[in-house]
């Protein structure tokens, strides 16, 4: 919990969000500012994800959540499904209240409370684990099912949901990051290794 607590008042600088959006989802390109990021309300049902922000891209807005690890989730990526499907259900209902108010509707627009011209904003997150252990857990919902002898042609109609990591300690681009992100993971990455460790330090004047 310490750790958790750690890393949201880290992440609670804007700058930093940002520069992890651009360094990982965007490939290192420079398109969100932290002057884009607003702060979104955590709760899903009756648990609390990490740390959330309603992202600006130009008009419209992703969601973007942190979620961190410090220990190997086995089940992480139902886990992660079920935080995104309660915040997209919370999106929906939303427009499913406006929906209603409005006349003319189709049979199945009132009864769902869906037009056809009706958008949910994408939700984004980004697993960032920081344990010793290699990560070696499920990084899709179909990596958690069990295809015993079921056709392989069967498993594509069978929906699958990924879930991205980021393995701190495995992650070696950290110029993609504007940030000290990047001296944060290069600590993190180099922090069992005693001569890495100490060429670091040595070598980057943040230190």
């Amino acid at each position: 919990m310490r750790k958790d607590g750690g890393w949201k008042t880290y992440f609670h600088d804007n700058r930093r969000y940002a520069d992890l959006i651009n360094g990982v989802g965007c490939h290192g390109r420079q398109i969100v500012k932290e002057t884009d990021l607003q702060e979104e309300d955590v709760t899903a049902k009756d648990k609390s994800r990490d740390i959330l922000r309603k992202v600006a891209f130009g008009t419209s807005f992703v969601i973007v959540g942190i979620e961190n690890q410090e220990e190997r989730d086995y089940s992480l990526p139902l886990r992660n499904m079920f935080y995104d499907v309660s915040n997209y259900e919370k999106q929906a209902s939303k427009i499913r209240k406006e929906v209603r108010k409005e006349t003319n509707l189709e049979a199945g627009e009132y009864l769902y409370g869906f037009k056809k011209d009706s958008k949910l904003h994408p939700l984004a997150t980004f697993i960032l684990y920081a344990g010793k252990e290699p990560w070696e857990t499920p990084n899709s919902l179909h990596d958690m099912l069990d295809f015993t002898d079921v056709p392989e042609e069967f498993r594509d109609v069978v929906s699958d949901y990924k879930i991205n990591v980021i393995d701190i300690r495995k992650f070696e681009n950290t110029d993609v990051f504007q940030t000290d992100l990047k001296q944060v993971f290069d600590f993190i990455r180099c922090s069992t290794d005693k001569k890495k460790l100490l060429d670091l330090v040595k070598n980057d004047v943040y230190f």
